[in-house]
């Protein structure tokens, strides 16, 4: 891509071109090589979903990356360790980053949670130390339909599942067929609606 840059581009001062921005992947920016690329090309903000700190809650979220999933966990913090090195990739290319993180999921606990904010929190003050990131959003999780986490909210065999897989604790099957025939059926899970399927404390 770099060799067939269009002539109009090449012809513009550095000062004069477009602040081209994206979408990408914390795999992809830990790649020296990749992201070199993307700001030879004048990329100079990409949007990375980093989603979750703890292990558990990314694979949780189906967000580990690579292979043949033979140990998950693992998986999950490569993951969590490759949007650490994205940070450091970006900030050695002068690559913004807007990070991106997701609050809840199935089985979600207080622990849980507590850990998740700590290192999110410890992504988040080394992206700004860095002064890498451009900006942080955080929302809390809003299942859609054809999502899998709708699928959770809404189909409680799945969700049980699901939760028996991660070795991780949600309501009762009454408790769950109730909230599935709250939300089935329903276009849009508004986020400001706790829709937790986790056993209160």
């Amino acid at each position: 891509m770099n060799a067939t840059q269009p002539a109009w581009w090449t012809a513009l001062p550095d000062t004069d071109r477009p602040v081209l921005v994206g979408y990408g992947r914390a795999d992809g920016i830990a790649d020296p090589r990749r992201t070199a690329l993307l700001t030879r090309l004048g990329v100079r903000q990409i949007m990375i979903g980093m989603d979750a700190g703890a292990p558990l809650s990314l694979a949780a979220m189906n967000k580990p990356v690579g292979g043949r999933r033979r140990d998950i966990l693992a998986e999950a913090e490569r993951l969590y360790e490759k949007n650490a090195t994205a940070i450091t990739v970006a900030r050695d290319h002068g690559l913004l980053i807007r990070a991106g993180f997701v609050v809840g999921h199935i089985g979600m606990t207080q622990a849980l949670l507590e850990e998740n904010l700590q290192r999110i929190l410890a992504l988040i003050s080394e992206g700004g130390t860095r002064g890498v990131f451009s900006a942080v959003d955080v929302e809390v999780l809003s299942p859609q339909p054809g999502a899998r986490d709708y699928t959770y909210l809404t189909d409680p065999a799945a969700a049980q599942a699901a939760a028996s897989r991660l070795g991780l604790s949600i309501a009762d099957a009454p408790v769950l067929t109730t909230i599935a025939q709250r939300w089935r059926g329903q276009a849009v899970i508004p986020r400001r609606t706790p829709c937790a399927t986790t056993p209160p404390r």
